[in-house]
């Protein structure tokens, strides 16, 4: 099994030469977040950008020159590429600065030729702060990459770099990494590293390492277009090569193996936001709090301006038959606003239809700082009747979270779990919930016509209050003919609580 890693290859240069400008004058980013490219019309070089806009008109006077560009979050992948650039890069160097005002960390990793040459110092303040690295002495074509590490909006601008080469005819290319076994666990199973070169140079006198390895392959001073092998290492282990000889000696790569690399590959068990099986949702206090809709799933315990009601809301999977699986893990994308009420990812194999009555073991708690892409890892869970439950639990005394999550899924190494016949809902307090909630249906949601319909099947009357995002009541009525005119709302989320015979529940209500 071969993967292919990116490897930091260092050369020192008898003569270095050229210099690069991107200072972002023929940018089309607009304001909207978007993938697009442009090319500068002096360098010719094409600039590929995922998931970024313009500099928002430098709105915290941070004194940048515009125009520039903003990458939105390492979760949206957001980052600038550049095209093949020739000359080779020694010095580099890039300005940025703070997007927005929300707080957190700004950071950013530039990759040339996919390889990480090194991260940024954080920052959270509206300075100009330069990410500058000299000697990265790599010959030859590059490509230019900076991402956004964080979950925070940052500002580039003016990209600039030095050029580079060497006399020598062998260029080291990308190495990878043989496993010769694929075990589950850190630093545990032996590789080969395989480094390509092309071309080959009779000043080449030897190859050395000072790694436990043994140098073999092809002979870069004899054979043209080759591969040379260090064998002997292990996951988690360091290796580096040098050349000896002429101009060559100058040339040198090196690189760590992951802990993990040889792995084997995770299988994706259960979709539980595209497939047949999904979580099952239990409403335990008096409101509605999860909802599932296409695959997503959100929670809001918000119950209008100045209400404080207790909620506790659960997602429910299971029974599993783990026994024979390794390495069992949750994935999904969670994102969050207002950063009121954790979210508490659990498992138990203790459960009888009621969360409440359950034991569960926590494997982890997400706040708001947590969203982006999330791995529970489940590997210490056993048994044969396993269940997850993702809890939304709050009193309201200082608000609610509005948490959203998906793209859920189960997976694991090798076998996967086996889903038993799910368990029957035992619960009194949930059953007055879902009796509630069943007697009321609300449509169409979103509403693009003026009115909303909420129909009951029992005949006492239904008391209607909208509220905006913020807390404030927008509308308080009693409904007559099961249609709600809300014509008058702009457009936007509101929160929809509906009352009935003691009962209520909430919901969001889309305008469009």
């Amino acid at each position: 099994m071969k993967k292919i890693y990116f490897i930091v290859i260092f050369m020192i240069a008898t003569l270095s030469f050229g210099q690069g400008l991107e200072d972002f004058s023929n940018s089309n980013a607009n304001s909207g977040y978007n993938d697009g490219s442009f090319t500068n019309t002096n360098s010719n070089i094409t600039w590929t950008y995922i998931e970024s806009r313009d500099a928002n008109g430098d709105d915290n006077e941070s004194g940048i020159n515009l125009p520039a560009l903003m990458l939105r979050q390492s979760s949206d992948n957001s980052k600038i590429t550049s095209s093949t650039i020739s000359g080779g890069i020694q010095n580099f160097s890039v300005k940025l600065y703070k997007g927005f005002t929300g707080s957190g960390s700004r950071q950013v990793e530039l990759f040339i030729n996919g390889t990480s040459q090194g991260t940024s110092a954080s920052f959270d303040d509206y300075d100009e702060h330069i990410f500058s690295l000299t000697n990265l002495n790599i010959a030859g074509d590059i490509t230019i990459e900076i991402t956004n590490t964080t979950g925070k909006q940052v500002i580039i601008d003016d990209i600039s770099w030095t050029g580079f080469s060497i006399n020598c005819n062998v260029a080291i290319n990308t190495a990878s990494y043989t496993c010769n076994s694929n075990t589950v666990g850190n630093d545990n199973d032996t590789v080969t590293i395989e480094i390509p070169y092309t071309g080959s140079d009779a000043s080449i006198t030897s190859l050395t390492t000072t790694s436990t390895g043994m140098i073999g392959g092809d002979n870069p001073a004899a054979t043209e277009n080759g591969i040379i092998t260090i064998t002997g290492l292990s996951e988690g282990g360091t290796w580096d090569l040098s050349f000896n000889g002429g101009d060559c000696g100058l040339l040198s790569t090196s690189g760590t193996v992951p802990s993990n690399h040889c792995d084997p590959t995770l299988n994706t068990c259960f979709d539980i936001s595209n497939g047949t099986d999904k979580f099952e949702i239990f409403n335990a206090e008096t409101s509605t709090v999860w909802e599932e809709s296409n695959g997503t799933y959100t929670a809001n315990g918000y119950c209008g301006n100045g209400c404080e009601e207790a909620v506790d809301g659960w997602l429910v999977f299971g029974p599993l038959d783990i026994s024979s699986v390794s390495g069992l893990s949750l994935a999904f994308d969670a994102y969050e606003n207002f950063s009121d009420t954790p979210l508490s990812i659990n498992y138990t194999s203790d459960y009888g239809g009621c969360p409440s009555n359950s034991t569960w073991t926590n494997a982890q708690i997400l706040t708001g700082s947590d969203e982006g892409a999330i791995s529970i890892d489940l590997s210490a869970a056993t048994g044969t009747d396993f269940y997850i439950g993702m809890q939304y639990v709050d009193n309201g005394a200082d608000g609610y979270s509005d948490w959203e999550i998906s793209n859920v899924a189960l997976a694991a190494y090798g076998d996967c779990p086996v889903l038993g016949t799910r368990t029957a809902a035992d619960c009194s307090t949930l059953s007055i919930v879902e009796t509630s909630i069943n007697q009321i249906s609300i449509y169409p949601n979103p509403v693009n016509n003026g009115f909303v319909n909420i129909v009951s099947k029992t005949n006492q009357k239904i008391n209607v209050t909208i509220f905006d995002t913020l807390g404030k009541q927008i509308m308080n009525q009693e409904i007559s003919n099961n249609t709600l005119n809300v014509a008058s709302l702009t457009s936007g989320i509101y929160i929809l609580k509906v009352s009935q015979n003691g009962n209520s529940t909430t919901k969001k209500l889309v305008i469009k």
